[in-house]
């Protein structure tokens, strides 16, 4: 099986969402799926094409997106990723599924090029956002975010045609 993980946070950033996604990919690769990641470039990873993690077996290929740090806080980047850079993995990596592992950019466009690619799409939900920032005193970004979250699972939704299950081997 081959699977496409989508995330704006992946290491070196460590937080839950990145340490969680590359725990998933290092674990499926040890089981013999083929595993690719688009996540946001950090200035520290200097080239654009990531590194195999630890213990994983094979290679696992990482698109690292052009990105910006996040405004009040510059350890989170905030990704800008290209359809067309995501289209052309999808293309040349040809995955069994696409999972979007966060919501903004880099999963809003895997969700989008799966859903153009007729490919099955899982997401997954880890940071409520809107919570986050009503703690961070940011006025009205409550309600941005959960705007956000709702395309974002609008967009999952519409890409529901199949359900991957994959066969035990």
């Amino acid at each position: 099986m081959r699977v496409l993980y989508c995330t704006d946070t992946y290491p070196p950033q460590l937080n839950g969402v990145s340490v969680v996604t590359s725990l998933s990919v290092e674990g499926l690769s040890r089981r013999g799926w083929e595993c690719a990641v688009v996540a946001p470039r950090y200035p520290e990873a200097g080239n654009a094409w990531g590194e195999q993690p630890t213990g994983a077996i094979g290679p696992i290929e990482v698109l690292s997106v052009p990105s910006v740090p996040l405004p009040r806080y510059p350890e989170v980047r905030l990704a800008l990723p290209s359809p067309s850079s995501i289209h052309d993995l999808i293309k040349r990596f040809k995955p069994d599924l696409v999972h979007c592992a966060t919501e903004f950019g880099v999963g809003r466009m895997g969700q989008i090029a799966a859903g153009r690619a007729g490919l099955p799409l899982v997401s997954s939900y880890h940071t409520d956002f809107a919570r986050y920032a009503v703690a961070y005193g940011t006025p009205g970004s409550g309600e941005r975010c959960r705007r956000t979250w709702a395309v974002f699972t609008a967009g999952a939704a519409g890409c529901l045609r199949r359900r991957p299950s994959p066969a035990r081997t």
